[in-house]
């Protein structure tokens, strides 16, 4: 088998492998999926319930460019109240959830510290799949060049 059949081979397989499941297609490049973190917890008062008696937390949400589900940049976050659900937060300033957590005894840090994955595993293993490609194409032109070099006779 041809060495370029090969490599077409490997790259079907490797994308079939990074589709979600068999009905979805895989998505190469996602762009401004939103992330929502707990931050800290607020006590379950009153004071720190919404209007459907859900009780909130201090949450983080912000926006991220992932391709093939890694994520390689984060971007546009702000504070917000964490509802607890994947996309659902109340829309509060830093300034509000400082005065709120000044009376639960809570202190927030300036800047939330997102998960290991989200601020740097996700560029690690995108640079190291990077790295792979490269120098598996450095590699093989070096054997293309030696395979085509011509053979001297004595």
């Amino acid at each position: 088998m041809s060495e370029k059949i090969l490599k077409s081979m490997l790259t079907i397989v490797f994308l079939g492998l990074l589709s979600a499941s068999v009905q979805a297609a895989p998505v190469i490049l996602g762009w401004g999926g939103e992330e929502i973190i707990k931050v800290a917890d607020f006590p379950n008062t009153e004071e720190f319930e919404n209007g459907r008696g859900e009780y909130f937390d201090a949450g983080y949400v912000y926006k991220q460019v992932t391709i093939f589900f890694i994520p390689v940049w984060n971007y546009d976050g702000k504070w917000v109240g964490y509802v607890g659900e994947k996309n659902g937060y109340l829309q509060l300033k830093k300034a509000e959830l400082d005065s709120m957590a000044a009376k639960a005894n809570v202190r927030l840090p300036e800047t939330p510290s997102l998960p290991f994955w989200d601020s740097i595993g996700g560029k690690l293993v995108f640079g190291l799949i990077l790295l792979l490609y490269l120098g598996w194409k450095f590699l093989s032109a070096s054997t293309d060049v030696q395979a085509e070099a011509p053979v001297e006779e004595a």
